[in-house]
């Protein structure tokens, strides 16, 4: 980016419209193409949106081909060979004709892609008889023998014009309307004119007269709008370039209207009083200006197999009064090599920050997560601060958490040897009295183990003696925690309503884990629960009876659909780690279903550059290609390989029922278009139903598989039917940009509560409700 570059994106991208808060904001766009199914198509020269089918949604046409393929990587490697290179610097004259019949000439299917109504996309070219291959780079397209459905011209390089005409008049019941527009002036056409046709039950269908599309073509200036259904048209109206406005009501369906500008008028509409968003943002006004610096570090260098970072999951923040004067104070944590902070509020409404040189003395820790709690039954808010981070070595001193202990005045200080010596790269704190005892006891889980992405570490019960002084009790009370998974959230929480705190745990590669509290032994329970087949990217939880039904439920926050690996119980992403080439390191190879076939993610130069033996192998690109698992790795070295999966990239909640038991459901498809790192739950627009408000995004990915950035914050209405309902932009009020870790509700002078969103290597940003 310092090099005016922009981020690297190797698919095509469709910018979603998330519309305004207010008419002084710039319009925000999302790119879901991974998530519609419409990122890959090849060389894709021109994309036409039309409505081919009639049906009312508009599809996706995409021209494809390049009659030499010069980005092919067997012939990129021929072009940089060693012979080549030694001929260019000796002065050698190059045969360019040689070189260029050298280049690959494959051609390529056209792509259709029909739009399913709920921002999803199917190609049809082979359905529609479009998959004829060729060479083709633009297109043009009309109701060229007036059956009311546009036909199509294609152009091709070194081959003669592809003309097809469309049969949804024969093979469909659906309706349309052909409008005409006799523009004034040297405009004739009309070229920029809006045209909104209404139909029944608010249905409206939109277009702009706009011809010129695809590389060097122009379509007819005759719009053709798909009807669907519909048996009649309401009204029309057209927006001329000039700003006048023609409507006509009424209209039969399957006619052509011709509609003249010179018969136009100017209609002044009164300007109607916008009703305020939800959320409103006031980080400027707000009196704490904090921002997380992230270091310098490239996880990839150190592990190039592995999908993401690690070492960009914070900040993580905590909420608490810790000086007791009735107001509530924030901690933020910091970096490796930048201290968290502790910000105390002042009675005149700023906020302090104090406590700087003790956290100075910390700051080589990165921390992961944090929690004020009162460790010592004193009556007081002390801080527990995980430390992880993927920048350490394994068993690195850096590693060991801390507890700052408060002396009931609003003085903390680190409590040496309050805390058993372990020394793991963590993720999250949660205190709970698991054992009944009257004392806080805490779960502390472990993210990863250095350099060995994968293999599961080890999870911490701590039971307090009361003093506040903690030892490690796993194996006596829980010892399915050894090896729960790559754990980044946890909750206690009585999901049973037997009166004891059980604990639910979610991670990366596991499923959401449910271990049930009987009399004080944590046992795991997620197979009966319903929850055995639930493994995902899990990034977060919470757990609250949403749909107020008496039970609790949990809301889990996952990488969500807009990605390249799709996982399903049937065809799970999978990871296969182990030291293949026996160089003493581990390789994570990870695996995505296609068309019912198993194939390795990662292409064959990062598998030349992590296991160079297997350039022998696959000696070029196209021997790699198309290879299974199977044909890459033998049976013995895959069933001697430690074996992760995946289920289900959703973001869920899953609702309590009787019997302890989980029925689960996907989030809205508004939710599911980045990871979610953060989730709170409050009855946001005072309806007597609990909202979730959460937000996310990941920049720290693979260029193969491409950042994860289409998130500005989530708004989900419940209403009193259980129903979770999404909010857009315009209503919600947020455009949180950025990477999200944490979400915390402040009040601010006992007064108005305040959401503060805690980003990685960013400013806080502040919003607050209308209510």
């Amino acid at each position: 980016m310092s090099w005016d570059y922009y981020h690297q994106l190797s698919q095509n991208t469709f910018q979603i419209n998330n519309g305004y808060i207010d008419a002084n904001q710039q319009v925000t766009f999302s790119d879901i193409g991974l998530l519609a199914g419409v990122a890959a198509t090849d060389w894709t020269w021109g994309v036409n949106i039309i409505d081919l089918d009639n049906d009312g949604f508009k599809d996706l046409f995409m021209c494809n081909g390049i009659f030499r393929d010069v980005t092919n990587q067997d012939y990129l490697d021929y072009l940089s060979s060693d012979e080549n290179i030694h001929r260019l610097i000796s002065g050698e004259k190059i045969n360019l004709p040689e070189l260029i019949q050298k280049i690959p000439s494959t051609p390529l299917s056209n792509y259709i892609f029909k739009n399913g109504g709920d921002l999803k996309f199917k190609n049809m070219a082979r359905e529609w008889g479009l998959d004829i291959p060729g060479f083709s780079n633009s297109l043009a397209y009309g109701d060229l023998d007036g059956d009311g459905d546009n036909d199509l011209v294609i152009n091709n390089v070194n081959q003669q014009v592809f003309v097809y005409r469309n049969e949804t008049d024969t093979q469909t019941k659906n309706h349309y309307l052909k409008i005409q527009l006799n523009g004034s002036g040297l405009n004739s056409f009309a070229i920029g004119a809006r045209i909104k046709v209404h139909c029944a039950e608010r249905q409206l269908f939109v277009q702009e007269q706009s011809p010129m599309k695809a590389f060097q073509s122009s379509n007819d200036y005759t719009l053709t709008f798909g009807l669907g259904q519909n048996t009649h048209v309401d009204s029309v109206i057209v927006i001329w370039p000039d700003g006048k406005k023609s409507k006509l009501e009424d209209i039969p369906v399957d006619t052509m209207i011709t509609l003249l500008q010179s018969k136009s008028i100017l209609i002044t509409t009164k300007k109607t009083e916008e009703s305020l968003p939800l959320f409103q943002d006031v980080t400027d006004k707000f009196p704490l200006m904090h921002r997380h610096k992230e270091n310098d570090f490239i996880d990839f260098q150190r592990e190039p197999l592995i999908p993401h970072k690690l070492s960009t999951d914070g900040p993580k923040m905590t909420v608490g009064d810790v000086n007791g004067d009735g107001l509530e104070d924030i901690f933020i944590g910091g970096a490796k090599g930048y201290p968290g902070r502790l910000y105390i509020q002042q009675a005149g409404g700023q906020f302090m920050s104090t406590h700087e040189p003790l956290f100075e003395q910390n700051k080589i820790s990165e921390d992961m997560g944090a929690v004020f709690f009162d460790a010592d039954s004193d009556g007081d808010q002390d801080l527990y601060v995980v430390s992880g981070g993927n920048e350490f070595s394994r068993r690195a001193p850096a590693l060991q958490d801390r507890l700052y202990i408060n002396d009931g005045l609003g003085v903390l200080s680190l409590a040496g040897e309050s805390l058993p010596a372990f020394y793991e790269s963590g993720s999250c704190v949660q205190p709970g009295d698991f054992d009944g005892d009257g004392d806080l006891d805490l779960f502390v889980g472990t993210r990863s183990i250095p350099w060995r992405y994968g293999q599961t570490p080890v999870n911490y019960l701590l039971q307090n003696d009361g003093q506040g002084h903690f030892s490690i009790v796993t194996e006596q009370f829980a010892p399915s925690l050894t090896n729960l998974g790559m754990v980044t959230d946890a909750a206690w929480v009585d999901y049973d309503n037997d009166n004891d705190l059980d604990l639910v745990v979610v991670g990366e590669w596991m499923p959401v884990t449910i271990l049930k509290n009987n009399e004080s032994n944590l046992i795991n329970v997620t197979e009966v629960s319903g929850l055995g087949q639930t493994h995902g990217w899990w990034n977060c939880i919470l757990t609250e009876d949403i749909n107020g039904d008496g039970f609790i439920d949990i809301v889990a926050g996952n990488l969500g659909h807009n990605t390249k690996l799709k996982a399903s119980s049937r065809e799970p992403v999978t990871m296969y780690i182990s030291d293949f080439d026996g160089n003493g390191t581990l390789e994570q190879v990870l695996c995505n279903f296609q068309l019912n076939k198993n194939y390795p993610v990662l292409l064959r130069s990062d598998l030349i550059t992590a296991m160079p033996k297997f350039k022998e192998k696959f000696p070029t690109h196209a021997d790699y290609a198309g290879k299974e698992i199977t044909e890459v790795f033998t049976s013995e070295q895959l069933q001697n390989a430690t074996t992760k999966k995946v289920n289900t990239f959703s973001s869920t909640i899953f609702y309590g029922a009787a019997g302890g038991t989980f029925r689960e459901e996907p989030l809205p498809l508004e939710a599911q278009l980045s990871p979610v790192y953060a989730i709170i739950a409050e009855d946001f627009d005072k309806d007597g139903s609990k909202d979730l408000l959460m937000a996310g995004n990941l920049y720290g990915v693979t260029p193969q598989l491409g950042r994860y950035d289409a998130s500005y914050g989530t708004l989900l209405y419940g209403d009193a039917l259980g129903r979770l309902i999404f909010a857009p932009m315009a209503e919600s009020g947020l455009r949180v940009s950025g990477q999200v870790r944490d979400i915390s509700v402040v009040k601010y002078q006992n007064k108005q509560d305040v959401i503060v969103f805690a980003k990685n290597d960013s400013h806080i940003q502040v919003y607050k409700t209308k209510n």
